[in-house]
């Protein structure tokens, strides 16, 4: 598959997770309208040492009623982003303005979101604007579908060193009580399973030897499609578990640099 087969297909797979990721802002619209917990007239008060212009410009945008023009923009965008037929000026528009929005909905929160798939969703939207805005330059290309492959390495090496690291991770201990003791609301039957130690200790390990050898899948073209679906039975296990459902779709939409860089 070429860099730019490569990169339609990534445009396209991202385009299906920002279609779901707005939809799902605008299910909340009762928890950032104006009656709910993230109502702006609250929040702005983080900006008031922004300036003036500035503050303007987020009381026109991340107001309720700026905000719904906002992510019905974003949605627009990413729908036209299915249907395009190839990179070039337009589709850098389009994802310019997912890429934008997307920066202002996580300000609009106070943060991300959803943790690492709205800094994934980013990072690939970046690198996919600078692919179209540069259409013909093969250089750029490569360079974008780089900049993807070093970020889907690092959010899963540095998560897995990070448990390594933890004498709760290796233990088992960690994974047991995030289960048993979270406010997720894990389904009881996984609760029950990873409340025994032997197999809370298997699984932390399982995770954390395969999030610190995710450099070596850019190495075994043979194995490249069992290495894309362990990954995604991590993210539904993920979701199961702790209901992060962004995540799936999120790193679906980086994983074809696998194929590219396993040629």
């Amino acid at each position: 598959m070429s860099a730019r087969m490569t990169l339609l297909l990534i445009e396209k797979l991202f385009a299906l997770a920002a279609i779901l990721q707005t939809l799902e802002w605008m299910s909340l619209r009762p928890a950032w309208s104006e009656s709910g917990v993230f109502r702006w007239s609250l929040l702005r008060d983080d900006f008031r040492t922004f300036p003036a212009f500035l503050r303007g410009f987020f009381d026109a945008v991340l107001s309720e009623r700026g905000f719904a023009h906002l992510l019905r923009l974003r949605l627009a965008c990413a729908i036209l982003l299915v249907l395009t037929p190839g990179m070039g000026p337009f589709v850098a528009l389009l994802l310019f303005v997912v890429s934008t929005s997307t920066l202002l909905i996580s300000m609009r929160w106070r943060g991300s979101f959803n943790g690492g798939s709205d800094s994934m969703t980013f990072h690939v939207s970046l690198a996919l604007f600078f692919a179209a805005v540069f259409a013909k330059s093969q250089t750029v290309a490569l360079g974008s579908l780089g900049y993807i492959a070093f970020h889907l390495t690092l959010s899963f090496f540095v998560s897995g060193v990070a448990k390594l690291a933890s004498p709760a991770w290796r233990s088992g201990h960690a994974l047991r009580q995030l289960v048993t003791t979270s406010n997720y609301g894990p389904p009881a039957i996984f609760a029950r399973l990873l409340s025994q130690p032997a197999l809370s200790f298997l699984l932390g390990w399982l995770i954390i030897v395969f999030e610190c050898a995710f450099p070596f899948a850019f190495f075994m073209e043979g194995s490249v499609m069992m290495i894309i679906v362990t990954a995604l039975f991590f993210h539904i296990l993920n979701y199961c578990l702790f209901g992060l459902n962004r995540f799936f779709f999120a790193w679906l939409a980086a994983y074809p640099v696998l194929f590219f860089f396993n040629r």
